[in-house]
């Protein structure tokens, strides 16, 4: 699966709409723990990868702990982040939305410690 997205959409007004859309529907005491942020990273990963395997391989873990470490993700914020079925990973609008907000920041992060 592709996402579809790339760095330059991500810029897109109507992404940054579709971020909001996320912010509003995610739990309304959410705060981002420092121990997110893995989970976030697997998210991400399996976003742009487009599955639960290839992002396991990339990360060197396991398909079904990404898939449990994406659930409880899921948990915490309170809303479905990927559509699943027995052969497809997509992402949900809320999906989408997470991911336009923490792919930059983490390709950020990736530049910082890369320089």
């Amino acid at each position: 699966m592709d996402s579809g997205l790339d760095e330059r959409q991500y810029r897109d007004p109507a992404r940054r709409e579709t971020a909001c859309y996320a912010a509003r529907i995610m739990k309304p005491d959410f705060t981002i723990d420092p121990d997110s942020l893995p989970a976030l990273a697997a998210f991400t990963r399996v976003a742009q990868l487009g599955g639960f395997t290839a992002a396991a391989k990339a990360l060197g873990v396991s398909p079904s702990a990404i898939s449990q470490t994406i659930r409880q993700l899921e948990d915490r914020l309170g809303v479905r982040l990927l559509q699943r079925t027995t052969r497809h990973v997509g992402l949900t609008e809320a999906g989408a939305a997470l991911l336009a907000r923490v792919a930059p920041a983490f390709a950020e992060i990736h530049a910082a410690t890369d320089d």
